[in-house]
């Protein structure tokens, strides 16, 4: 046991094994999983939000660890404004990842709540406002084609002066070689 995990159970971490599948020109096309791994979730986050002992497993390098933290992470905070979100903090310490109870579970859930509320407010303004852009406009979709054929021309005109700039380009260099 880690000395700096007081009471942590480490489980063995099973990462999933996948064997590439090749076209008729030997190129890999797609993956298949041969064995699944660890399910993180059922073994890991839900077991510690039920009973509160931090849990946590090893990998060979501290950057593998340090993109399944971020990973379980970036999860578990999207999992915040659910009916039943998970009181589980994710840490990294060396080359283990360590799931615990969040201590500041409450203040991160309300701040989710708030930032998802404060969006709601705006879509809603915005739609509220969109309206009465419409009533000056002919139509909505008309501005958007306008928009959408701007925006190809100055594209295309990016692509015209790139494509002259090339053959330029190309004409000095061929005209610096003969020389």
């Amino acid at each position: 046991m880690n000395p700096l995990i007081k009471g942590a159970e480490q489980i063995r971490y099973q990462s999933p094994l996948y064997d590439p599948v090749y076209d008729e020109d030997d190129n890999v096309i797609d993956e298949e999983c041969i064995r699944s791994g660890t399910d993180v979730i059922d073994t890991f986050i839900r077991p510690v939000n039920a009973d509160g002992k931090p849990r946590y497993y090893r990998l060979r390098y501290p950057v593998h660890a340090k993109e399944h933290k971020r990973r379980w992470d970036n999860w578990l905070n999207q999992q915040l404004v659910d009916a039943e979100p998970y009181r589980v903090k994710v840490s990294k310490v060396g080359r283990r990842v360590l799931f615990s109870i969040d201590p500041n579970f409450i203040e991160k859930r309300d701040k989710a709540r708030r930032r998802l509320e404060a969006s709601r407010r705006r879509a809603s303004r915005i739609a509220a406002e969109l309206p009465q852009a419409a009533g000056e406009a002919s139509d909505t979709w008309d501005i958007f084609a306008e928009m959408e054929r701007q925006v190809e021309e100055t594209y295309n005109v990016e692509q015209q002066n790139e494509f002259d700039l090339d053959i330029e380009r190309e004409l000095q260099e061929r005209n610096d070689y003969e020389i």
